[in-house]
């Protein structure tokens, strides 16, 4: 088996258990590098992750293992260890680092707990950083440092094995690199409708997100949307060259969207031809079933084709938002995911396990966002 296969099937497995971390390394670059033992991350100027990775090493752990590494990887780039210690003892500051990053050995921060231990599986549990069990949980790795350095730790108590990964290439990285990885991080996750874990939150708020035009975020989420639904395939044996596995690509059919649209007084014929401009430049990707909602049942146009924006019925009373995922729901039309156009002032949906992304013709900061998926703002004038 390949290192690259293991490092895939160790992905899928936090994309089943741990979304959010599991979309995140979606967003990684991988690079295999027989110099390095174990795994080394570092974060390049455009904010582009880049992990290097021990083929070796990869191979010699079990899937669940090396998802557990890859999450210590994560979690060292969003807490923003990356760049950061400088001036300071640096083994020791590293292993400061990695402590805060696992946590406790008795409830461990990293790792997919095994169904037959009831414990995390993390290679090599026995011997990598913990915090001391009387330290506090929260925190900082420079105040985990100071800790180590007041009560007398010198780094050579500790060998190669204590740390997960290499901290090398760490100095590499500055911090406005790392706060783009951050975002690229949450911007993944937050497209595919995966719930942030409450750990995570903290981090996330200390980072401005980017203010992406919301065209751009459109296109993204919709291609995310339409590649999960491609799979890699393997080509015929052939007649003339004796070569089976020959690898190919395969598409299932094009994905379908649900598209609830607030028809509201509020939701002007200007955002609507904005809006539907710009879905009808990526029909190609997609097909989409239309809905339209203020304070009760308008339409519903399955596929939606080029123009119907401009037969859409007026309202004039509150809008809702839960009624027509309710009503896509109960006729099984949820699709592959869900696109909202709304003003914003309403009543949010619960999660249904699909991607799911608000487009709001209101100004960002007059509403409140719901707390799954992710909203963009028109910012139409």
């Amino acid at each position: 088996m390949k290192a690259e296969s293991h490092l895939l099937k160790a992905r899928c497995l936090m994309l089943a258990r741990k979304p959010w971390y599991g979309h995140a390394a979606a967003t990684i670059q991988w690079d295999a590098d027989e110099t390095i033992y174990t795994m080394a991350v570092t974060v390049r100027a455009d904010g582009q992750v880049v992990c290097l990775y021990g083929p070796k090493f990869v191979l010699e752990c079990t899937v669940g293992e090396l998802a557990a590494v890859i999450e210590h990887e994560i979690e060292h780039v969003l807490r923003q260890h990356c760049g950061r210690g400088r001036g300071l003892d640096q083994n020791l500051f590293n292993i400061a680092c990695d402590m805060v990053v696992n946590g406790h050995q008795q409830s461990p921060r990293i790792g997919i707990v095994h169904p037959k231990t009831g414990y995390p599986e993390i290679r090599g549990a026995d011997q990598i950083c913990w915090l001391p069990p009387s330290w506090c949980a929260d925190l900082t790795a420079e105040q985990c440092y100071e800790k180590l350095v007041a009560n007398g730790v010198q780094a050579r108590r500790f060998d190669n094995r204590s740390l997960i990964g290499q901290h090398d290439l760490w100095e590499t990285a500055d911090a406005d690199a790392v706060s783009a990885a951050v975002n690229r991080f949450s911007l993944a996750a937050a497209a595919s409708g995966a719930v942030v874990p409450e750990t995570v939150k903290p981090f996330l708020d200390e980072i401005k997100p980017p203010e992406l035009p919301w065209e751009e975020v459109l296109a993204t989420f919709i291609r995310g949307t339409s590649d999960a639904r491609k799979r890699t395939a393997y080509s015929r044996r052939s007649r003339r060259v004796d070569c089976f596995g020959m690898p190919g690509r395969k598409s299932n059919e094009v994905c379908h969207l649900a598209v609830v649209v607030d028809t509201s007084t509020s939701v002007t014929d200007a955002v609507l031809s904005k809006f539907f401009g710009e879905l009808e430049a990526l029909s190609s990707l997609a097909t989409f079933d239309v809905l339209t909602w203020s304070d009760c049942f308008g339409t519903f146009l399955s596929p939606y084709a080029t123009g119907d924006w401009k037969t859409f019925k007026r309202n004039y009373g509150y809008t809702d938002m839960i009624a027509p995922v309710q009503w896509l729901c109960d006729h099984q039309m949820l699709a592959d995911g869900l696109l909202m156009l709304t003003d914003g002032y309403c009543l949010w949906p619960k999660p249904q396990g699909v991607p799911f992304l608000v487009v709001c013709s209101s100004p960002r900061g007059m509403i409140t966002e719901p707390d799954w998926g992710k909203t963009v703002y028109l910012n139409f004038k």
